[in-house]
């Protein structure tokens, strides 16, 4: 289990670490096919992420000026969700192409969340203790559907290598989330896995997300 981190007054629960092997695309098929899937897949949320199997060139960061190469993951995720028209539960992820209409919604304040969570020195910070920089961070999904935007998630870059012009980065990035319940995944493949668990366990018959 990834340490918990302290948020505010509050908790970061932390999501553990998927093995290496496990796939991107088996995780998307699993929640495809699960019956919380099979139960709602008549409402009208859908994943909305663009053009049928084509991944994005590059995500743009939370600064609204920095470009970031997809890593392998993000690859992966984007190529599949992408075709993936109605899902239940990631009908919140958002076409990275369409990250600059939402910074600039009135409806939104995007500004004014980001403002709150980044300005503030080290209110928040990644696995090594470093202060979380909206450059090297992109928006992952938003509850746009029913205006929560306070229910969102950010994918995490490790901070060395990227400038405003090239975009350059290493590694996969973490997953942050901030909703009900605050949490972290250490990366894209640990966050989707521990969806699937989630489905897996029939202890409680609530709903998952």
């Amino acid at each position: 289990m990834s340490p918990t981190i302290v948020y505010g007054g509050g908790w970061i629960t932390g999501v553990e670490p998927a093995p290496p092997r496990t796939s991107i695309t088996a995780s998307l098929v699993a929640i495809r096919e699960s019956p919380w899937q099979t139960r709602y897949e008549l409402e009208s949320g859908e994943l909305r992420c663009g053009p049928s199997g084509s991944p994005p060139a590059q995500l743009i960061a939370l600064d609204g000026e920095t470009r970031i190469p997809l890593s392998p993951q993000l690859v992966e995720f984007y190529s599949y969700a992408r075709s993936w028209r109605h899902s239940v539960l990631l009908n919140n992820v958002i076409d990275p192409d369409d990250y600059l209409d939402h910074l600039t919604d009135p409806r939104l304040d995007l500004p004014g969340i980001l403002r709150y969570e980044f300005d503030a020195p080290a209110v928040l910070v990644d696995a090594h203790g470093t202060g979380l920089d909206p450059s090297r961070c992109a928006l992952f999904w938003l509850d746009t559907l029913s205006g929560a935007v306070y229910n969102r998630a950010y994918f995490v870059f490790d901070p060395p290598t990227h400038s405003r012009t090239s975009g350059a980065t290493a590694g996969e990035p973490e997953v942050w989330g901030f909703e009900n319940e605050h949490f972290h995944a250490p990366d894209l493949r640990s966050y989707l896995a521990g969806l699937v668990a989630d489905l897996t366990d029939t202890t409680t018959g609530e709903d998952p997300q």
